[in-house]
């Protein structure tokens, strides 16, 4: 992508899912490779500076440091093209690469002092201005803690989760632990800034390169063999200031899309409220309208559906999805059908007008009717429930029947799942023959995953249950598919 494109482009991509922060690490992606600031001709060629640091060091050690060579042969797929005045280097060739200490907590001497010191937890991505601890000048002198400059970048080499291979900048003159390496530059033709966004911007491959071990860790000699573009000076300069303005562009419009996100879900769920509370089916029809015509401002996920998919789901049981019909035959009449048809009494305690039945419902929350609807429990409308049998191993197949386990349910769906099967080959007699299961079965989760529905179809092959899930086969006077949802 080429400058111009970009900055056409920013809005639209920062509006893409997860925008904001690819739009960060394509920033910086952008500034290290020489592709976010125009290059200067008149800058001073970054080959001046590293030539610089060089007989600094040759200066002031009595020999020479060859700086390690880098073959572009080994390096084919891992470097990039630069700008004219830009050179690859080493971290190792800009910077003393250097490890910090922590004072033995034994001694309280020396703790708690005036000197900050920094643990790893700390180097955040971020600017350091203070610190948890402090160290005394007793506890820097009997540690290989050292005080660091401030501007020295500091990076995470051993951490948990996601702390190594993190980075920082310091704000402040601190010490840091063991854990951390720090970047000292010996010569102000470095700018720590740019450096600490190259840091930045090498996050996952740093962290790449310190795989491997009980405790995945870098190390100082790792970090002084990472390849480091180095640009002109001036040109450092240019690229943090670009960097932070468009950083802070970033920060405005991630702002703003956590105003609108919130100005969204409570627009969506005072839809959806009014939705469920609509006291009239005029009133109905209305507050319908406004979610059907308005959703795409109330939702931009595809988990904000869940939001609706549960309101309709709860409308449709409380009689509110569609009008009634007053020729519909009652509840109370069905109900004395399946009744008779399985030759058993109906609970006395379904639903009726008496107080003390009311009394009941209220206590469990129940939720009013329509007319013509009735309470009833499960089991008056079922004629056979069960769950499945243990021992079922020893019956495995590579052909057979179906046998049916919590992962071929779904809490999202009322298909059974059938990409992965496992089969058996029961004899006669077998226990677990009492679950094989019908069409309109249902199916649901009883253990771990609780709660998980599914319904078997005409097209289900014969099938049988594990014990972690219960079959409940319903009164065929009942549509089982209204009463899987």
């Amino acid at each position: 992508m080429n400058l111009k494109t970009f900055f056409e482009h920013f809005d639209t991509l920062a509006e893409a899912p997860n925008g904001i922060q690819r739009l960060r690490e394509l920033i910086l992606d952008m500034a290290v490779r020489g592709k976010l600031v125009p290059q200067d001709p008149e800058d001073k060629p970054a080959s001046i500076i590293l030539d610089k640091i060089q007989k600094k060091r040759l200066a002031s050690r009595k020999r020479y440091l060859q700086p390690k060579s880098i073959d572009p042969l080994v390096c084919n797929g891992t470097l990039f093209d630069l700008p004219q005045l830009w050179e690859w280097c080493r971290v190792g060739d800009i910077a003393n690469v250097c490890l910090g200490g922590t004072p033995s907590r034994q001694d309280p001497t020396y703790w708690n002092g005036s000197i900050p010191w920094v643990s790893s937890g700390e180097v955040a991505n971020c600017v350091i201005y203070s610190t948890k601890e402090q160290i005394t000048a007793q506890g820097l002198a009997n540690s290989n803690a050292k005080v660091y400059p401030k501007g020295t970048v500091l990076i995470a080499i051993i951490g948990q989760g996601k702390t190594r291979g993190q980075s920082a900048i310091l704000g402040i003159e601190a010490c840091t632990n063991q854990n951390i390496v720090g970047l000292v530059f010996e010569t102000d033709d470095i700018f720590p800034n740019y450096v600490w966004k190259w840091a930045l911007s090498i996050y996952e491959s740093s962290r790449s390169v310190g795989r491997g071990g009980a405790q995945p860790a870098l190390n100082c000699q790792k970090i002084r063999d990472l390849f480091f573009p180095l640009p002109p000076l001036a040109e450092q300069k240019r690229i943090v200031v670009k960097v932070d303005e468009l950083m802070a562009l970033c920060d405005a419009l991630e702002a703003a899309q956590q105003t609108r996100n919130t100005l969204r879900q409570k627009l969506r769920a005072s839809a959806l409220d009014g939705l469920m509370n609509a006291p009239s089916n005029t009133d109905l029809e209305t507050a319908w309208a406004f979610v059907r015509d308005n959703w795409e401002l109330m939702c931009d996920r595809p988990e904000d559906v869940e939001g609706l998919r549960k309101s309709i789901l709860q409308m449709a049981v409380r009689g509110r999805l569609v009008p009634q019909n007053s020729k519909d035959e009652p509840a109370s009449k069905l109900a004395s059908r399946i009744e008779a048809e399985s030759k058993r009494p109906i609970q006395k305690e379904k639903i009726n007008n008496s107080e003390q039945l009311t009394q009941v419902i209220a206590s469990k929350k129940f939720f009013s009717l329509p007319n013509n609807w009735l309470w009833v429990r499960c089991e008056e409308i079922t004629t056979f429930v069960t769950s499945g049998s243990r021992g079922w191993a020893e019956h495995y197949s590579s052909r057979g029947s179906i046998f049916l386990r919590i992962g071929n349910l779904d809490y999202s769906s009322i298909e059974v799942d059938l990409t992965s099967l496992q089969f058996v080959d029961p004899p006669a007699g077998a226990e677990g023959l009492r679950t094989k299961i019908e069409t309109d079965d249902l199916l649901v989760s009883i253990t771990g995953d609780t709660g998980m529905i599914g319904l078997a179809r005409p097209n289900l092959p014969k099938a049988y249950i594990n014990q972690h899930i219960a079959l409940v086969r319903l009164s065929k006077l009942v549509f089982s598919e209204c009463i899987s949802c």
